[in-house]
């Protein structure tokens, strides 16, 4: 009785103890995320990280089918691109990201023919770099600078990109 007791408590520790990795990147190749836990994916043969002098640029962009609608992020990162934290928002002053939505069609996505945020706070996670490809995670909230001042919450974002030469 005490040996099945003993591996109770045993299985239970090893079963409660394993937790999901919240900054795990499960894409293989792409850029998702939600916006207003709405799902948003990037165009995987178009997005891509270019580094430019003292900023690395992540840029993912989404054509709407049978439509002019576009609507773009843009991560302007500063320094190199290194595994860890990057601290978003008007505090940090250098890295931050941007989303442009520009709405040609009749039902339009959002009030304005084009809407530009920046992101108010958050966080990008470099997870893995080579030389050819990075991938990390991502999380922040947008603001729009006119008023009134309209917010999107980005969550659960996702890229494992290649790096442009």
């Amino acid at each position: 009785m005490k040996k099945i007791l003993l591996l109770l408590v045993v299985l239970s520790f090893v079963f409660f103890s394993c937790g999901k990795k919240d900054d795990a990147v499960t894409l293989e190749n792409g850029f998702i995320c939600e916006i207003d836990g709405k799902s948003w994916t990037g165009d995987t043969l178009t997005s891509n990280i270019l580094k430019t002098g003292e900023f690395t640029v992540i840029t993912s962009p989404y054509q709407f089918i049978n439509s002019k609608d576009l609507e773009i992020f843009s991560f302007v990162l500063k320094g190199d691109l290194k595994p860890g934290d990057i601290v978003l928002g008007s505090e940090s002053g250098q890295s931050y990201v941007e989303f442009k939505s520009t709405v040609t069609k009749k039902d339009k996505k959002f009030e304005d023919d084009f809407d530009a945020f920046h992101s108010s706070e958050g966080k990008v996670k470099i997870v893995k770099v080579d030389e050819n490809r990075a991938e990390g995670t991502f999380n922040f909230t947008l603001v729009t600078s006119e008023e009134p001042k309209k917010t999107l919450k980005v969550t659960k974002g996702q890229f494992n990109l290649k790096i442009s030469k």
